[in-house]
């Protein structure tokens, strides 16, 4: 990767002077420089908009969409040999002179420093450093699950992000008053990716995603996950009393509940061992169980018993004529168990 322009310190892309826009999508993107050494220091985009030392640039409008812009280093130019200061490094990731529209952006961990000055007199000072909107520490919880299509940072508490937005932008048609979760976002929304919400927290009853913080409503309850998509026949659950472990955290089920009901008195129910996420296969009941008592006519109508071939109880009434204790002669069965 290498330098393409200098404006204000190194560019990583041409100047923009023109109408831009890049939408991360709905799942968001990260734009970043390399971690590599040998990378060199450039800020991700610079939008024109005033006269330079030697040309006029037409002014540029950049909107970026759902985004991390991450890594830039902006370095002003150093001054070895003369007297005078270095320069300034203006905006790590982006330094805009001309329009700027930032929508669902989360920019952290770029830097912009000023040049070396005055090399060999000492008389020259250091080129200042600016940061594109980030004076000071945002305060950033790590990159995490926090329900919707992508990871994102939440604030921590005492952010200066927190409920710092501008509420007629949350509201824009752009927008839609969501952030890039997909949550709403309260009426003193905040500014990034990720916004504080009034939304049920994780392990909380619900009816429905959008009840959820995580934008997940499985198994009647606010879940991290979607867990299995709610399937009523696997062996995973957001439910604590289910896992045995802290509701809205996707676990196995607990070993012995039963995950799929039998569908024949011949077989038995399939139940969770655990430990995998999976149903396992009903079983038949070894043969010889009793699947249906004996009727009034127990001559007759003997307990029928399972065979360990089939699901469902097979008849087992004595064949016609048969007499016994409760079907003496003269009577006699008819062979559908009944004494004739």
């Amino acid at each position: 990767m290498q330098v393409d322009n200098w404006w204000y310190g190194p560019n990583a892309l041409p100047p923009i002077t023109s109408d831009l826009t890049i939408d991360g999508g709905a799942s968001g993107s990260t734009i970043q420089r390399a971690s590599l050494a040998e990378t060199p220091a450039m800020r991700l985009f610079y939008v024109a908009g005033a006269p330079t030392p030697t040309t006029l640039l037409p002014t540029g409008q950049l909107t970026l969409k759902n985004l991390t812009l991450r890594g830039g280093l902006a370095r002003g130019g150093s001054n070895f040999d003369g007297a005078g200061g270095g320069g300034m490094g203006a905006g790590g990731a982006v330094f805009a002179q001309g329009n700027l529209n930032l929508i669902g952006v989360t920019v952290t961990a770029n830097m912009a420093q000023g040049g070396t000055g005055g090399g060999s007199s000492g008389t020259g000072g250091g080129g200042g450093g600016m940061v594109m909107a980030m004076a000071m520490d945002p305060k950033l919880d790590p990159l995490a699950d926090h329900g919707g299509p992508s990871f994102t940072q939440s604030l921590a508490t005492g952010s200066p992000a927190l409920a710092a937005g501008d509420a007629a932008t949350c509201t824009l048609t752009a927008i839609g008053g969501v952030d890039q979760r997909r949550a709403a976002r309260p009426t003193a929304c905040s500014i990034g990716a990720w916004d504080k919400d009034n939304l049920a927290a994780l392990g909380t009853a619900c009816t429905s995603d959008s009840q959820c913080s995580s934008q997940h409503c499985i198994d009647g309850v606010c879940c991290q996950t979607t867990c299995g998509c709610g399937n009523t026949t696997d062996c995973l659950s957001c439910r604590g009393s289910d896992t045995g472990g802290a509701s809205g955290t996707c676990a196995p089920i607990k070993a012995g509940q039963v995950c799929r009901t039998a569908s024949g008195a011949c077989m038995v129910a399939a139940a969770c061992d655990g430990s995998t996420n999976q149903c396992p296969p009903n079983l038949l009941k070894p043969a010889g169980t009793m699947c249906k008592p004996a009727g009034a006519n127990a001559t007759c109508d003997p307990a029928d018993l399972c065979d360990g071939k089939r699901t469902s109880c097979p008849a087992n009434f004595a064949p016609y004529g048969s007499t016994g204790t409760t079907c003496a002669a003269p009577s006699q069965c008819n062979g559908t168990g009944r004494c004739i």
